[in-house]
């Protein structure tokens, strides 16, 4: 595994593994717009692939930004890169409580998209599988019952991607 910032970020980020859990520390705007700012733990997939993160608690959130955490493939290294991400824990103002939300850009440098999931509390499992250039999420409140979100997306990438805890 790798780690490392994508795009601005502000502050330079780090993460550390121990007994089976990442904990992120990050800075940035977040994986949003058309440019993302974050940091992340991350390795190469070719081909097909699914990731899967338990998310236990995403600490700070709630500091005037959309702090999050979940599960990415992301074309390239780049802050614009096509993208797919599962992703827990968006604070959302309106309501005064985090919810979940699928994420992605289906062409470099476009704007991000986004399907809000609903309500959610932590902890929880998020899923994203990679089938071709068909992807889909998935949220679970138990790791083994899944429920898909967001519907397929048809995101056309390179064979070689970046599978990746944001």
């Amino acid at each position: 595994m790798q780690d490392g910032d994508i795009g601005a970020v502000g502050l330079k980020g780090s993460a550390t593994y121990a007994n089976g859990a990442f904990t992120i520390s990050a800075a940035g705007p977040s994986i949003y717009g058309t440019a993302d700012g974050m940091h992340w733990v991350y390795q190469p997939l070719t081909g097909n692939g699914t990731v899967i993160a338990r998310v236990v608690n995403v600490l700070g959130m709630r500091t005037g930004t959309s702090g999050r955490a979940g599960v990415m493939i992301r074309e390239s290294l780049n802050a614009n890169s096509r993208q797919g991400t599962s992703a827990y824990s968006t604070w959302d103002n309106l309501t005064n409580a985090p919810i979940g939300i699928y994420l992605y850009r289906t062409s470099t440098g476009e704007a991000l998209r986004s399907l809000i999931l609903g309500a959610i509390n932590a902890p929880y499992w998020v899923k994203l599988v990679r089938n071709g250039n068909i992807f889909s999420a998935f949220i679970s409140p138990n790791g083994t019952s899944w429920t898909q979100v967001g519907g397929n997306q048809t995101i056309s990438m390179a064979t070689n991607v970046y599978v990746a805890w944001p």
